[in-house]
């Protein structure tokens, strides 16, 4: 189960998460993201401890002008890494 805290700061919003994130999880981050769909999203990834292939295709996607992530276990990052090159 993730944990998500909502940060609103200006024109940007900080969606702190910790715990699991898994493929469950993913249908509530989007419902929130598209609440927050004309602010800058940031997602901090501090407090996750464990992901799923599903929430690493969606951090995947996630990344985009408008959308950060920060603080991402070096673990997570380097699955997303290997997931977008065996993609090219």
């Amino acid at each position: 189960m993730i944990r998500i805290e909502i940060l609103q700061n200006g024109d940007s919003v900080t969606l702190v998460l910790s715990g699991r994130m898994q493929k469950q999880d993913l249908q509530a981050l989007e419902t929130l993201l598209k609440k927050h769909d004309k602010l800058t999203v940031v997602l901090d990834l501090k407090g996750v401890k464990l992901v799923d292939r599903d929430a690493v295709e969606f951090l995947m996607s996630f990344e985009t002008d408008q959308a950060k992530i920060t603080n991402c276990p070096r673990y997570i990052r380097e699955w997303i890494r290997r997931e977008q090159a065996e993609r090219q």
